[in-house]
């Protein structure tokens, strides 16, 4: 047997196939740039004024009535009804209450940072669309709290399906439905363009932080590793670079057998 020395293994998927810290890194670093641009301006950005007369051209009675049906949906009450089912749906395919807990934790968490920031950078909303006036904006919490629990409730949802169109599916979902909140108040005029960016940013900073949480539990055999309804496909845990190639990613040399000499009485 001799060795290939051409074939190199792949990076350790471990670490290298893991996106959360990359995200979470990102995302924050991006929401703090917003926050400095927003409070320098004084919360007067013409792009932002821009948006809102741009979203006042597109609004009719009907375009109007569906966005508040909308956000219906998306009130306090709805994102208690939807984080309780769940919360309930996780502890029974789970048999576990961290996952529960981390979704719980991850949602009041953004919702919490939200609203301090929100009341330290003291921004008004813009004074259409029925807002209360002299509210401040910036980031608007509800469009963090909608990206956090539909976004982390699709990936916990997703994470042990094993083919990737379904899997695919409910993720386009529920990152769907975390952005569609956002999108509804911006289209009503209720926060401002950058608001509603900025509260995606933050909730997207959450939830991976909240996903590397999960991870961390489900490779842990103490907590969630030794749970049977529970099991992170290889693509969204990072390692399906070792799926695809076979083993390769462990930094083992792929053995080649020797060629053999034909001797002189070998047939032709």
């Amino acid at each position: 047997m001799t060795i290939n020395s051409s074939v190199r293994p792949d990076p350790a998927p471990a670490v290298a196939g893991r996106w959360w810290p990359g995200v979470a890194g990102a995302s924050l670093l991006v929401f703090l740039l917003l926050a400095f641009v927003v409070v320098r301006t004084g919360g007067h950005d013409p792009v932002d004024q821009l948006l809102l007369r741009q979203a006042r051209s597109w609004q009719t009675p009907g375009t109007t009535n569906a966005a508040r049906l909308v956000l219906l949906a998306f009130s306090p009450w709805g994102v208690l009804v939807v984080t309780a089912a769940a919360v309930v749906g996780l502890r029974l395919r789970s048999r576990h209450l961290l996952l529960p807990a981390i979704l719980v934790l991850a949602v009041v968490t953004s919702a919490g940072v939200a609203y301090l920031v929100e009341v330290a950078v003291n921004r008004p909303r813009p004074a259409a669309g029925g807002a209360v006036p002299l509210a401040v904006s910036f980031p608007s919490v509800p469009t963090v709290e909608d990206l956090v629990l539909y976004g982390l409730a699709a990936l916990l949802l997703a994470a042990n399906v094993p083919r990737r169109g379904p899997r695919n599916a409910v993720l386009g979902v529920g990152l769907g439905l975390g952005l569609l909140g956002g999108l509804a108040r911006l289209f009503l005029g209720e926060q401002w363009g950058s608001d509603v960016l900025a509260g995606w940013l933050l909730g997207l900073t959450v939830l991976a932080f909240a996903w590397g949480a999960v991870l961390t539990a489900s490779e842990t055999p103490s907590v969630l590793g030794a749970s049977d309804g529970f099991r992170v496909d290889e693509e969204l845990r990072g390692d399906a670079s070792v799926r695809r190639s076979g083993g390769l990613g462990e930094g083992k040399p792929q053995l080649e057998p020797t060629p053999r000499v034909r001797g002189v009485h070998d047939r032709e």
